[in-house]
């Protein structure tokens, strides 16, 4: 409720206008005259107080000090019952002006709601028109702003998009009017952010598009790599199918040479025949180390062909000696009988040849020999220059090793002396078992038992198609 009044100075309650003079004074002065009169005794009493100097020890002074205490409390008790007086009349007075008081605001009072509940309506309804304003204000300068900020946050939407996002946003902002009716007293912070905009858009849009470019540039990088490592690995895995395809080839002619060692010249020219049959295979490696190895190897064996047919033939020849000496001695003993003198002679010039033909046969051995050493020794060298230019495998103890060491040792394969002709002739060389022979083979090349078995195979193969 409001209520139109003077306005009265600080500290004092307003007047109503209805009031034109003050409250009368003069009662309330005449009621506080007897205690001003108290009071007006207080300097005197404080002047006798200051001008005292008794001593209580002495009677004397004990008793003035006396008078002036019970002087004290007569004055505050004049004090309380003055007051008491002045105050009853005050207090009903008090009652009612109250009383009066409270008749006159209850007659007022409706009258005042009446007025006062139209005033409040139209401060209420001024006050919800100025909200109002002030919200559509506000809503208004929000949404310009609202406005201006899209304009960058539609930059920072596409920052790390593709250039066709970037130049659809480009597309966008730039078709985009900037009029003054829309954005009134904002439109230079428009047209700048609109501007700026436009620009960070059109530095992104090149970015995005020399981005995307490199991104296709390493693309295209990393397929062609791709593509390279696919055929380096096509040519790897070619490569080592051709390497474990010429070391297969190289164990074949190696195993043909070292299998034809002591054997006859028969068998070694089944070997030379075999090996000839791989001819084809080794051009269509195209590869000139396996195609000498083979062509080496089958000089090699020819030489020990060549030379093994020479020895046979010397054996042959040595036999055909002994065997006619055999029959001449024969019939030698015959005459020794009736020709001592002459037998003993014929006896000592047989034995002068018997010791030429032995030495020449001895000198013929031993260049055999010789000749098949040097084979060997080639054969075995040129199977560790190939050997080195391939990983080794990693040896193992194979257990037909062990089967060969407990077997009895087999007898060496070299040429054995004819007997001379007072002895009997010596056994042709015993042949050794097959596990020794898989196991020195095995042990000599640092193979695996299973390759000298896939190499004697092939060989046997191709060796018994030969004699067939």
């Amino acid at each position: 409720m409001t209520t139109d009044t003077q306005e009265a100075p600080s500290g004092a309650p307003e007047v109503a206008d209805e009031l034109v003079d003050a409250a009368p004074k003069s009662n309330a002065v005449a009621l506080f005259d007897p205690l001003q009169k108290i009071k007006a005794g207080l300097d005197q009493l404080k002047a006798d107080h200051e001008a005292a100097d008794w001593d209580i020890e002495t009677t004397a002074g004990d008793d003035a000090a006396r008078k002036f205490r019970k002087r004290c409390v007569s004055i505050r008790a004049s004090a309380d019952a003055v007051y008491e007086q002045c105050n009853q009349p005050l207090l009903k007075a008090q009652r009612d002006a109250r009383a009066l008081r409270d008749e006159i605001k209850a007659f007022v009072e409706p009258i005042e709601l009446a007025w006062d509940a139209k005033i409040v309506a139209k401060e209420q309804r001024k006050a919800a028109e100025k909200k109002a304003r002030e919200e559509a204000e506000v809503a208004r300068v929000k949404a310009i702003r609202a406005t201006i900020a899209s304009f960058g946050e539609l930059v920072v939407s596409v920052a790390a998009a593709s250039a066709s996002k970037v130049s659809d946003a480009l597309d966008s902002i730039v078709g985009r009017q900037i009029a003054e009716e829309e954005f009134a007293e904002f439109i230079d912070e428009a047209v700048a952010s609109w501007t700026k905009a436009v620009r960070d858009l059109q530095s992104l849009l090149q970015a995005a598009e020399e981005r995307e470019a490199e991104a296709r540039r390493l693309e295209e990088q990393r397929e062609q790599l791709r593509l390279a490592e696919e055929a380096a690995e096509r040519e790897r895995q070619a490569a080592a199918k051709r390497a474990t395809e010429r070391s297969h080839m190289l164990g074949l002619i190696t195993m043909a040479a070292v299998s034809a060692v002591g054997k006859s010249s028969e068998h070694i020219s089944a070997a030379i025949t075999g090996l000839e049959q791989y001819r084809p295979v080794t051009d269509a490696f195209a590869d000139a180390d396996v195609s000498d190895a083979l062509e080496r190897t089958i000089s090699q064996l020819e030489a020990m062909r060549q030379s093994t047919a020479e020895s046979e033939r010397l054996r042959a020849e040595y036999n055909e000696r002994v065997r006619r000496q055999n029959e001449e001695a024969a019939e030698q003993f015959k005459k020794l009988q009736k020709q001592k003198d002459d037998q003993a002679a014929e006896a000592v010039e047989l034995k002068r040849q018997q010791d030429a033909f032995e030495a020449e046969r001895l000198a013929a051995i031993e260049q055999a020999n010789a000749q098949k050493a040097e084979v060997k020794e080639g054969a075995a060298a040129e199977l560790d220059a190939l050997e080195a230019a391939a990983p080794a495998p990693e040896p193992e103890a194979p257990a037909a090793q062990v089967d060969a060491a407990n077997e009895p040792a087999a007898e060496p394969l070299v040429e054995q002396p004819p007997p001379a002709d007072d002895q009997p002739a010596v056994a042709p060389a015993r042949r050794p078992a097959e596990a020794q022979i898989v196991a020195v083979l095995a042990n000599a090349f640092n193979a695996t038992e299973e390759d000298v078995i896939t190499w004697i195979a092939t060989f046997n193969i191709a060796y018994k198609e030969i004699a067939a």
